[in-house]
């Protein structure tokens, strides 16, 4: 499980879209404990609950950032908040993964975790999710053109997102997110800057 990189935190922090409580509970508010036994659906419930015992001990948000499978739970969750403006999207399977590229132990082995059979092409939580109606909030979709894992077509999939608001970068899946310890920006300027704009 890739680290959570304190970098984007920072500079998020600064401009007041990451709130405090994530850079003290780290990546295991997002993905829990147990990262293999939950489905996508189930963590899609879990981070509504701790958005509601924040209630009124944080400003609304109206900022939602999911990078990878996060972005597909950033979706589920989007439309129940109230103050959502813009969604951005790092990466994000929208129409699965890509399996062409997974080894067939690697995919056995994937198919036991809950939440990454549900990034898989057809699955019910896909279906669900791109069955909803739009979203009313402005969404911002970025893709890496090396990506391996999730393909432009399945990353650029939300059939009503406009071009503008459609990014790729000659990257793969990781390196549209760069480590802490990595020299490469990545997708981080581009990020921040969404975000800084109303």
């Amino acid at each position: 499980m890739a680290k959570l990189n304190y970098r984007i935190v920072g500079e998020l922090k600064e401009i007041g879209i990451v709130p405090d409580y994530l850079e003290r509970y780290g990546p295991s508010l997002l993905v829990g404990v147990v990262f293999g036994r939950k489905t996508l659906k189930e963590y899609t419930k879990g981070i509504l609950r701790v958005i509601e015992t924040l209630d009124g001990k944080i400003e609304p948000i109206t900022i939602v950032i999911g990078y990878s499978m996060g972005g597909l739970i950033a979706r589920a969750i989007t439309p129940k908040l109230n103050h959502v403006k813009k969604l951005i999207l790092i990466g994000t399977p929208n129409q699965g993964i890509d399996e062409r590229y997974l080894k067939p132990w690697t995919k056995m082995f994937l198919w036991r975790i809950k939440c990454v059979k549900d990034a898989f092409p057809n699955s019910d939580f896909l279906k669900r999710i791109n069955s909803d109606p739009p979203l009313k909030c402005e969404v911002f979709l970025i893709a890496g053109k090396k990506d391996r894992f999730v393909p432009l077509k399945s990353a650029l999939g939300i059939p009503y997102v406009p071009k503008r608001h459609r990014f790729v970068f000659p990257l793969g899946h990781s390196e549209l997110i760069p480590q802490q310890e990595s020299s490469e920006e990545g997708a981080i300027e581009l990020i921040v800057q969404l975000s800084k704009n109303p």
